[in-house]
This record gives C-alpha cells, structure tokens and sequence, in this order.
C-alpha cells in the first residue's frame, strides 16, 4: 500500500510530462513554418529586386517596302514611309537614320518629309507618340535593286533595319525632229516681208523632251526673224509636238542664208533647218496705157456718142488706140440677138480726161429715138510700148 500512494505520485509526473513535450513541437511546428515563409518572402522579394528594367523601346512599322518598277531618271513614284512609334514609359532617343546595303544609291531618305528630322529636342520620341521617316527609289541603272533603311537609337531594339527593293526600267530618252528640213523663201522684195514658213517640232524618242532655246544663227540671220514660237522653254511627252513660224525680210539684194535652232535635252547635235532666199530690189515699171471708160452724156439729138475716157499711163505720153460700139441686133430691129457694131473711131489721148467722140449709125439712132434707150458694149483699146493691145469692155446705155 506504502508503494501505492508513490506509485500514483509517479504516474503524475509521467503525464505532466508528456503533455509539455507536445506543446513544445506545436510551438517548434509553427515557428518552422513562420520562418518559412518569412524565407520565402525574403526570397520573392530578392528575386523582384533582381528582375532588370527593359528600357525605351521603339516600334517601326512597316517591316519592309517594296516600291514598283521606275524607269532610270524618269518621274518618282510612291514614296516609301515608315513610322516609328514609342509604345513604352519612356523617351526614345534617335541617333541616326542610313541606307545600307548592294543598292544604297538607288534609294535617298527625305529629310523634308520626314517629321522624324524636326522633333524637339531633336530626334526625341516622347512615349505614347510617333513620327515618320520617307524613302524614296530613284534607280541609279536597269534591274532589281535592294537596300536597308537601319535606325539607330537608345532602344532595346537597335538597330532597326528595314529592307527597301526596286526595279530599275530602261532609261526613257528623249529625241526631237524638226519638219520641213529646209526652208525656202525664194526671191522677196527688199524690206518686205515674205508670207510665214511655219516648222513643226515633235518630240520622237520615248521620254519626255525638253526645250531650251529657240533662234536664228548664222551671218545674215538678220535677214530673217521669228514672228511666232510656241516651242520655248516647254516640256513635251513623246508624240507631242509644237510649232515655229519663221519670214524673210531682205534689207540687200543677194542670196541670203541663216539657220533655224532649236536646243534641247537630246542626245546629239541641237535640232537646226537650213533657210535661204534672195533678196531683190523693186523693178522699174514697164511703160504702159489704160483707160476707163466713163458714163455716156444723152445724145439730145446729136449723131455722134461722146465716150468719156480716163487714160492712165507709166511712162508713156498718152493712150491711142479705138472705141467701139456695140448693139445687139434685135434691139436694132434685126432678127437675131448677135452683137452688130454701131459706131468706131480712133482715138489719141493725153494722160487724164478726154472725151472720144463715136459716130452712130442710122439703125441706132432710130432705136434710140423709138425706145429712148439702147443698151449698148464699149470697148476701148490702148496701144502698148512694145505694140499690143490692152482692150477694157464696160456696158452701157446710150440715151436720147
């Protein structure tokens, strides 16, 4: 029984013990998992701190540009435009903008139409914004060409290199032809003007043709002078054409000759057409004699016609030659219409005035006083200087 009592004093302390040994690994349990945590807290956040910033960042787009076919020293075609964009936080600084490559000579970048080339402060790219870079392709030679546009700036993406590809076409040339290819103005009075040859020139070749000057040359081209030119300083497209118009205006006699020039952008020898004509002095006048035939007085009666006559002359004294008078013969009575002389009479005139007087018939005086009137043909001839005669017909009206 002694030992009864020590026995459960015993068991006590067993017990007592066991349950401070489990609260002891509870708290061992739950300061290992706070420092676990703690550890991995302490590691995310090294691990956050480590992580590096990725910088200004720049975006271009198009990735490439292929332009069409043009023809060597022809017009530009489609310009080639890039856009550089700042999609990140902070500024993007350019340094430069090249072309690289086989064919960098074949394409130019165009600093006016680039709104990248005027940012303030220079080449700075603000975040959230843009600007452009334009290419253009101006092939140097005939066939496929290829270049690079590269983009050099503080971003993480430098170099940014942008392929370029073109075709160059055959050169298109121009070519010009001048029509007539001479120009004749034959004999022309001094100090008058010939009526105006007119050349034609047309653009012949494949390109556009371009005119510079248009003139006269050599020693007398003085004689001659351009009275129209639609040809100068103008632009043609092939198959187009403009014209010239050229007079002759001699101040001495002789033959003249002077050349028609025109300058342009074609290959070769400037277009020119030959002129020439001879310059004459006025003739002297051939002697010479006519006369106008005047209105007829009334006859009151009287058996002879007074014709009144005008006789102009160069170089001579005076005219001479015959009036006539003609009826016809039914207005006389007859039976047929034939045209029947009624008085002639030579004549011998000053120059001036004068009045040739012309015996009628019977027949025409009876039909005069019977009608009171009788259509009549006069006709007065004037003798030449070398024999011929020069004969005027005027009708008229014999009245009584």
């Amino acid at each position: 029984m002694g030992l009864a009592p020590k026995a459960a004093a015993g068991g006590n302390k067993v017990a007592r013990c066991l349950r401070d040994d489990v609260a002891m690994r509870k708290l061992t349990f739950l300061i290992s998992l706070c420092l676990c945590a703690a550890a991995s807290a302490s590691g995310a956040g090294l691990a956050m701190a480590d992580e590096p910033d990725p910088g200004p960042t720049l975006s271009i787009s198009p990735g490439h540009f292929a332009f069409g076919p043009i023809n060597v020293g022809a017009e530009l075609g489609e310009p080639g435009e890039f856009t550089l964009s700042n999609p990140g936080p902070e500024p993007v600084q350019l340094d430069d903008a090249i072309l690289e490559g086989p064919d960098p000579f074949s394409f130019k970048i165009l600093p006016n139409g680039s709104s990248c080339y005027f940012l303030e402060p220079a080449g700075l790219i603000p975040a959230g914004t843009s600007c452009t870079v334009v290419t253009i392709f101006d092939p140097e030679s005939e066939g496929p060409k290829q270049a690079s546009l590269k983009i050099t700036s503080d971003s993480v993406t430098s170099p940014d290199v942008m392929p370029l590809t073109g075709t160059g076409l055959a050169r298109l040339l121009p070519g010009a032809a001048l029509a007539p290819q001479a120009g004749d103005f034959g004999s022309q009075l001094l100090d008058q003007a010939s009526a105006p040859v007119s050349f034609a020139l047309k653009s012949t070749g494949t390109g556009d043709l371009g005119i510079e000057s248009v003139g006269l040359d050599g020693s007398d081209r003085d004689q001659f002078n351009l009275v129209r030119n639609g040809c100068t300083q103008v632009a043609m497209a092939s198959g187009d054409s403009c014209s010239i118009e050229v007079v002759f205006a001699p101040t001495s006699a002789g033959p003249k000759s002077a050349s028609l020039t025109v300058q342009t952008d074609a290959e070769g020898a400037d277009t020119a057409v030959e002129l020439t004509g001879m310059g004459i002095s006025e003739p002297d006048p051939e002697p010479s004699s006519r006369v106008e035939i005047g209105r007829l007085p009334r006859l009151r009666g009287a058996k002879s016609q007074m014709v009144r006559i005008n006789c102009i002359v160069v170089e001579m004294d005076g005219c001479r030659g015959r009036v006539t008078l003609r009826a016809r013969g039914r207005d006389l009575g007859l039976k047929h219409r034939r045209q029947v002389r009624i008085g002639t009479r030579a004549y011998s005139l000053d120059p001036g005035r004068g009045i040739v007087r012309v015996k009628l018939g019977s027949r025409a005086r009876r039909a005069v006083r019977r009608v009171g009137r009788l259509g009549v043909q006069v006709l007065a001839s004037s003798r030449q200087a070398d024999g011929r005669l020069r004969t005027v017909k005027r009708g008229r009206s014999v009245r009584r």
